[in-house]
């Protein structure tokens, strides 16, 4: 056999296994939010890296059809058994228009006020002037420390205004709506850090309860994030890459297995109460392909999922691009136009938001 068809079969074997073992990590991170974190703690942990299988067999199917090779059958079969994560991850839907009496939801994590840099006199904390000029009926806000001064420039805006203490007495979380405040109670989670609080509203004639969740965060230090960052600009490479991220997903797993009983307690919570409308929404430190998302959404409605466009990364530093927040209805309330706004500057977190509307009784 001639020298350079040798060379070509042994480079065509070695790309098959390639992509079969980028085509089989695909299914494992894809589907890994089925898996319970305590029993799989790094496995639990491989929705992180689905984007980046997605991207290794996009080039594996360019390849093979460049190729005009039945090989290309390889990464197709791969997505086919993927879809449904990938549209969780990355979901196309037609923008919509805003509907007629819906009401419009946000979420932010403000950071505790650390990133929109100097307060000017004018225009002190910009994150709370730009949820009150959004135009928004309620707004959950995460991660906040409150005073007077911030809760007066949120009352400027909305009528009703209530903060609840989380209980690591780190943060507030903070509800401000249009619609009156009926009564608030804290849900336990199991864990001493962050929190999540039930604010019954009145909207309209129902009584509308918006869960404003701070799960578990991955706890990493800045300087492990800037570890983080320089693996993936490629700054950092070899032995030392190697041991860093290995550091990184043991503790990004321990997190993992503390948000999983967070996750379950939000879902007895909410299958206690099955004559009420929810909205859970928050920074859930998960990605769309995670433990917490799938449990969530065995009872509600992902409303990014269902009316989101693209990927809708809402943290944004250190190079980690993630959608750590989510928005999740009843299935009787219909979501519209769920976004990330990604213009925003005020936190290390971008805002999410939606329009919810009472489907009509069958």
């Amino acid at each position: 056999m001639p020298l350079h068809r040798a060379l070509r079969r042994t480079i065509t074997r070695a790309a098959v296994i390639i992509n079969v073992a980028a085509a089989v990590a695909m299914l494992v991170a894809g589907w890994s939010d089925r898996l319970y974190p305590p029993h799989f703690p790094v496995l639990a942990n491989a929705g992180l890296l689905f984007p980046l299988f997605i991207v290794f067999n996009l080039l594996f199917l360019v390849a093979w059809t460049l190729a005009k090779s039945w090989r290309v059958l390889i990464p197709v079969a791969a997505f086919a058994a993927c879809l449904p994560p990938i549209r969780s991850y990355c979901p196309l839907n037609r923008p919509q228009e805003p509907p007629n009496k819906g009401v419009r939801i946000m979420s932010f994590n403000v950071a505790n006020f650390h990133y929109p840099g100097p307060h000017a006199d004018e225009s002190p904390f910009p994150a709370l002037t730009y949820i009150g000029e959004s135009g928004v009926h309620i707004a959950c806000i995460q991660e906040a420390w409150m005073n007077k001064q911030k809760l007066d420039i949120l009352r400027k805006y909305f009528h009703h205004v209530e903060a609840h203490r989380t209980p690591n007495l780190h943060e507030n979380l903070v509800m401000a709506s249009q619609f009156p405040i009926l009564g608030s109670e804290g849900i336990e989670t199991g864990g001493e850090m962050n929190g999540c609080v039930a604010f019954h509203l009145l909207a309209g004639t129902d009584t509308l309860t918006v869960i404003n969740c701070h799960l578990l965060s991955y706890d990493l230090t800045m300087e492990e994030r800037g570890h983080f960052s320089d693996i993936i600009s490629g700054k950092t490479k070899g032995d030392s890459a190697r041991s860093k991220m290995a550091f990184l997903l043991r503790k990004t797993a321990r997190a993992t297995i503390e948000r999983a009983p967070q996750a379950d307690a939000l879902v007895d919570y909410i299958t206690a109460h099955p004559n009420r409308l929810f909205v859970v929404c928050g920074d859930f430190n998960s990605c769309p392909n995670s433990y917490v998302l799938y449990r969530l959404r065995q009872v509600l409605t992902d409303c990014y999922v269902e009316t989101g466009l693209g990927p809708g990364w809402s943290f944004n530093r250190f190079n980690i691009n993630v959608r750590l927040d989510h928005m999740l209805c009843s299935p009787s309330l219909r979501p519209f136009g769920c976004k990330v706004d990604r213009t925003v500057n005020h936190s290390d977190h971008y805002p999410i938001s939606c329009w919810l509307k009472k489907r009509k009784k069958q």
